[in-house]
């Protein structure tokens, strides 16, 4: 029974031993990453600073010389070149594209492109952008055919950075059919490249997309001269039947506020689908005149209470409206609901 016991007691010292080392084990691995971790953030402040100086002297005067980028830094340098790349304008970006080129970040971004690292992709798409090299269109255009969204998303980006007119014909395809291409995202690209590059390629495009696509299209037509998106709105009006897509279009012109587009919104006045003839309503509050005041003097007996508030909204806007004649208005209506949301109309007036 004692030699039990006693063989007991050397396991359970064994095991506290080996729980202690286990333990001083696990302690030196932590502080071990720790050191590793404080030793590779001094080193990155070092390297942060050496190349903001590097930087700041390239935005004065062209470089002639760059401190080489080893591959290990390129992902930080090249993060930083192109913080810097994205602000600053003129001749202040060819100079940090000669540094850039003097540094060999082309050659590291050309081979950060085949990285399994999604991000490290992603900063060599934008840095292969930003320094507008023709020749790495043959590498960008398979990956903006990818189906990563970030992914492809940026290299269009880039290749519009490289050369718009060329990359716009390949670029309009794509954007009606990547619903996983944030709106807003390709809106700026639109507008970056400038009206001049994406007006006609995308009113053809809005023109001949499919119904299901045109809404979308007609959304990335405000990027484009207003002469060319109303004639794609005109053409796209006259063929489709589709709710969505005129309610669309209303829209569109709507916020454009052009002149030619009051024609265009007046003939939806008639429309049997409320919710159209609720834009077109908003159309001519915010484009209307003086020959619009008896459509929408009928307009405050609908039947839709929305439609009644945005058109004595529209009538109270109007350029030669007073607010007497607008309570003459109201006097002469025999309808009950209309002199009711004139007056609303009149006292929110008033009390503004």
């Amino acid at each position: 029974m004692v030699g039990f016991q006693s063989f007991i007691a050397v396991i359970a010292l064994w095991a506290a031993v080996l729980v202690m080392m286990l333990t001083l084990g696990l302690f030196a691995v932590i502080v071990g990453i720790r050191i590793a971790q404080s030793h590779g953030r001094r080193r990155s402040e070092r390297l942060v600073r050496r190349w903001r100086n590097v930087l700041a002297r390239a935005i004065v005067d062209e470089p002639v010389t760059a401190p080489p980028v080893s591959r290990r830094d390129a992902p930080e340098i090249m993060s930083l070149w192109g913080y810097y790349h994205e602000f600053l304008r003129g001749d202040c970006k060819t100079h940090l594209n000669r540094l850039a080129q003097l540094a060999g970040l082309d050659i590291h971004a050309k081979r950060g492109l085949r990285s399994d690292r999604v991000r490290h992709r992603l900063l060599s798409i934008h840095v292969l952008g930003n320094l507008r090299d023709r020749e790495t269109r043959r590498l960008l255009r398979p990956i903006s055919r990818s189906a990563n969204p970030y992914l492809s998303l940026a290299a269009a980006h880039a290749l519009m950075r490289i050369s718009p007119r060329e990359a716009i014909t390949d670029l309009i395809p794509m954007i009606a059919q990547r619903p996983d291409w944030p709106p807003a995202r390709v809106m700026a690209i639109l507008q970056e490249a400038g009206p001049d590059v994406v007006s006609e390629p995308l009113a053809r495009a809005a023109v001949e997309a499919d119904e299901a696509y045109q809404p979308l299209l007609i959304i990335y037509l405000s990027t484009g001269h207003d002469r060319a998106v109303l004639r794609a709105i005109r053409e796209i009006l006259l063929a489709t039947s589709d709710e969505q897509v005129i309610i669309t279009a209303l829209y569109q012109i709507t916020r454009m506020a052009h002149p030619d587009g009051l024609r265009i919104v007046r003939v939806y006045l008639e429309h049997p689908n409320w919710l159209i003839q609720l834009h077109a309503v908003q159309g001519v509050g915010r484009m209307g005149n003086e020959m619009d005041v008896d459509d929408l003097v009928r307009m405050l007996r609908h039947r839709k209470y929305w439609i009644r508030l945005r058109a004595a909204q529209a009538l109270a806007k109007l350029p030669t409206m007073t607010s007497a004649r607008l309570a003459g208005i109201r006097d002469d209506q025999d309808d009950r609901y209309a002199r009711d949301i004139l007056q609303e109309v009149i006292s929110q007036e008033i009390a503004a």
